[in-house]
């Protein structure tokens, strides 16, 4: 009868859904070979937590048909006692993957700290760097409006030489007429002299004349008649 309900429990088996479950902790439980306390044992002791594949619904004296792979690859099957199976890994179990994932967080935090700080430091350098040109730009604007102002004093000083040469040229023009009215007097001065000159010597010479004449007259006459 005993073999009759692990054969109709091996069918059963076949045709449902494996799923996972787990020996509970502090626990070293036999497999055995059928649903039976007094079956063969295949494996004496499964450590608690050792994940198990579940193969069959339980037997009605509550055992379960399982499979697990040992360190080497050695798939092993065989029946086991539900109440001490869970269907979530044991507390140490979940407290190493909780472990391995906080590490793993940990370390991904650091990475991403790391990362962090390196994009801090990238964006503080562009800060300065920013800063930096904002200040040079800041004293190429200055030069430039030093260049405009001197520009503009360069052409209003430009400016005012040119008319400066130009007032001065006007007075060279000034001066040369008034030389050539200057020597234009000079000529008239010259020759009103000439004339004058020309004048009195006509006139000292007629005077001359008119003397001698008159003390020619005078010498035959006997007097100033």
């Amino acid at each position: 009868m005993k073999q009759l309900v692990s054969l109709i429990c091996l069918v059963f088996s076949t045709t449902s859904l494996a799923e996972t479950v787990y020996i509970r902790d502090t626990l070293y439980l036999p497999l055995r070979a059928e649903p039976l306390e007094a079956s063969e044992l295949i494996r004496k002791g499964l450590k608690s937590g050792t994940p198990l594949e579940s193969l069959g619904e339980l037997t009605p004296n509550g055992y379960r048909w399982v499979r697990f792979e040992e360190d080497n690859g050695n798939v092993v099957e065989g029946y086991i006692h539900d109440q001490y199976l869970v269907d979530q890994p044991i507390a140490r179990t979940q407290l190493e993957t909780l472990s391995a994932r906080l590490e793993a967080a940990t370390q991904e935090a650091n990475v991403a700290s790391a990362a962090l700080s390196k994009a801090v430091m990238i964006r503080d350098t562009a800060l300065a760097e920013a800063a930096d040109s904002e200040e040079q730009l800041r004293l190429a604007n200055d030069e430039i409006i030093r260049i405009n102002t001197l520009s503009v004093d360069a052409i209003n000083l430009a400016a005012a030489l040119d008319t400066e040469q130009q007032r001065t040229r006007d007075q060279a023009a000034e001066i040369e007429a008034l030389k050539a009215q200057r020597a234009t007097l000079s000529q008239d001065v010259e020759q009103r002299w000439f004339l004058i000159g020309g004048a009195v010597v006509f006139s000292g010479a007629l005077i001359g004349f008119w003397v001698s004449r008159r003390i020619y007259h005078r010498g035959f006459s006997g007097g100033w008649g």
